[in-house]
């Protein structure tokens, strides 16, 4: 759970108002920093960039992941087809779920928009027995930031 989502929230926001563009790529790795920091409970946070037919891997905190997702696998795909947030509380359950770290066992997927249109995924996994769901809205927010510095 996080821990301070107003706190986080405007950290991200001074990050994503910074019109440098040589510093995008470190404040992106800045801003997942503090994400990771301030949901101690994840296991993983990063996202997941649209590419020719694709989702590849961005910058991202934690353990080696998956580094091509097709767009209709595993929730970061189906969460990029559909356009959607997907809370999956037990990805055991999840149709084609791609497993990548053994600790992640839910996950909270986020498309990211620029001009309306979806370029990536922001991807939070967690262990089991973490209420994400509390977790969501703040997580679209974050989202919505983070897509200023794409």
């Amino acid at each position: 759970m996080i821990k301070d989502p107003n706190s986080l929230l405007s950290a991200i926001e001074a990050l994503a108002l910074d019109n440098e563009p040589e510093l995008k790529l470190a404040h992106m790795l800045n801003a997942l920093s503090a994400i990771k920091q301030e949901i101690p409970s994840s296991a993983w946070v990063g996202i997941y960039l649209k590419t020719d037919g694709k989702l590849i891997l961005g910058p991202f905190q934690g353990t080696p992941a998956c580094e091509s997702i097709r767009f209709d696998k595993g929730v970061v795909g189906v969460c990029y087809s559909q356009g959607k947030t997907l809370v999956v509380p037990d990805v055991t359950k999840f149709p084609g779920y791609i497993s990548c770290d053994p600790i992640a066992a839910q996950e909270v997927c986020v498309p990211m928009c620029v001009n309306g249109e979806t370029v990536a995924v922001f991807d939070v996994d967690y262990p089991a027995g973490n209420p994400i769901a509390d977790d969501a809205e703040t997580l679209e927010k974050a989202a919505a930031l983070l897509a200023k510095l794409l």
